[in-house]
């Protein structure tokens, strides 16, 4: 059994070869314009993915990174990225001064938050005025039905606090903690293959599929397989999964 440093390396080793992953980052960087002078902080560091990709732009500014898993961070600071440095902390009690940040990073993060408003709120009290939040995450539906069975799913795994939210959710949130939203961007991940390998989190969204299925009620599988995805099996072994999931990036202002 890998140990939890192990397990860090190979998700770092993942996330590095999966292309839809650079899709996302490309995408964030093209939406804020970075000159190098910047103070950035990322919320939910993991293993400093991002960092390698933006440090050596930033020549005259600093990254700070945060992570509560000691194990992601080990491997991040074992990488010495340049005018990078990094944080154990929860992002519900930053460790930081207010107003410092131009931006804040937050990728796939938000989700395994304890306190998603605190933590916001925690975000936007590190911003200076004007400063912006980077927020990426996967985007459950706005069927309230299938939203709940979709975070049932990833709870069985990640306990109660792990939240799949839908856009109006995610909207409210950042409205809640003194955020103005001004730019949106939906990403699809989109396949059509034999078997559900390399599919981000699909183990959870199966469970929610299962779920549905076994309740038997086809107007609800329906609008599940309309919005995400559907199951070809065979003998019990899945033969065929076609459909996406939805990943959503919003960028919001500080104002005040």
């Amino acid at each position: 059994m890998k140990n939890d440093y192990e397990e860090a390396l190979d998700f770092d080793k993942r996330m590095k070869r999966d292309p839809f992953r650079k899709i996302l980052f490309d995408k964030m960087l093209k939406m804020v314009e970075i000159e190098g002078n910047e103070k950035i902080l990322d919320v939910g560091v993991g293993t400093g993915i991002l960092e390698e990709i933006i440090a050596n732009s930033i020549t005259t500014g600093m990254i700070i990174g945060l992570d509560k898993a000691k194990a992601r961070l080990k491997v991040a600071l074992s990488k010495k990225i340049f005018n990078t440095f990094l944080i154990l902390s929860t992002a519900e009690k930053l460790p930081l001064k207010s107003k410092v940040f131009n931006y804040s990073f937050c990728i796939l993060a938000l989700h395994h938050f304890k306190n998603h408003l605190l933590a916001l709120k925690e975000i936007h009290r590190a911003l200076k005025k004007n400063g912006k939040l980077i927020l990426c995450e996967i985007i459950g539906s706005l069927n309230l039905t299938i939203n709940k069975i979709v975070n049932e799913a990833f709870q069985i795994s990640h306990g109660p606090d792990h939240v799949v939210f839908n856009i109006e959710q995610l909207e409210k949130l950042l409205n809640e903690a003194g955020f103005e939203i001004s730019q949106r961007e939906h990403i699809p991940y989109k396949f059509d293959q034999e078997g559900p390998e390399g599919i981000p989190m699909m183990h959870h969204w199966l469970q929610a599929y299962n779920i549905i299925k076994d309740r038997r009620d086809e107007e609800l599988l329906k609008k599940f397989e309309d919005e995400f995805f559907s199951v070809e099996k065979i003998n019990g072994e899945i033969k065929r999964i076609r459909g996406q999931l939805n990943f959503l990036i919003l960028v919001s202002i500080k104002s005040e």
